[in-house]
């Protein structure tokens, strides 16, 4: 067994990899990855059900930096990093994400990908109809995430990243010595004075 690398930074590698889907696909060709950050969240159990990803958008519906409800209005605080303010950040579920297989992974990554607004907004995408965020079927809209899957991996993405990605929770702690990642708290909304 090779001896085990120093540190691992996964959201440096998912940064790579949401660069790589947004320079190949032309679904994703309107995301600024300047404005898009990745973060690892800790899963609350250690349950292998639930969340493995999550989009938060930093906006409300429409782009919206506010919002009124019952009478009350509320704002998002927002989030700069390099002087670019973030528009949305995804949220990756560890150890869950890194039980998924490599394809699940993928088209778990890109059904994030897929709620950024074609607008880039700061809002997601919105589908008519009470089920917004999905559309008439989530089965529906997994499927044409792996479509869009296969079309990316047709092109031949990096495979030292597929590899890298292709890693389980054991694997990646045998190769590392440590796995760090960024971490980001949920948007902070607070009430507009």
């Amino acid at each position: 067994m090779p001896p085990r690398s120093s540190v691992l930074n996964y959201t440096y590698q998912l940064d790579r990899l949401i660069r790589d889907i947004v320079r190949r696909c032309d679904t994703f060709r309107h995301i600024d990855c300047q404005a898009l950050l990745t973060s690892l969240s800790k899963a609350r159990s250690r349950r292998s059900s639930g969340d493995v990803a999550q989009l938060l958008p930093m906006r409300f519906e429409g782009g919206s930096r506010e919002r009124t409800v019952r009478g009350l209005r509320y704002e998002i605080v927002p989030l700069y990093l390099n002087g670019h303010e973030i528009l949305y950040v995804i949220s990756f579920v560890v150890p869950r994400f890194w039980e998924l297989d490599l394809q699940s992974k993928l088209v778990t990554t890109f059904h994030e990908l897929y709620h950024v607004n074609p607008e880039f907004n700061g809002d997601i995408r919105r589908f008519p109809g009470r089920n917004y965020a999905h559309g008439r079927s989530r089965r529906q809209y997994d499927e044409r995430m792996a479509e869009l899957v296969a079309e990316y991996r047709e092109q031949n993405p990096p495979q030292d990243l597929l590899d890298l990605l292709a890693l389980d929770s054991g694997e990646l702690r045998a190769r590392y010595r440590e796995i760090t990642g960024r971490r980001i708290r949920r948007r902070t909304v607070r009430r507009a004075s």
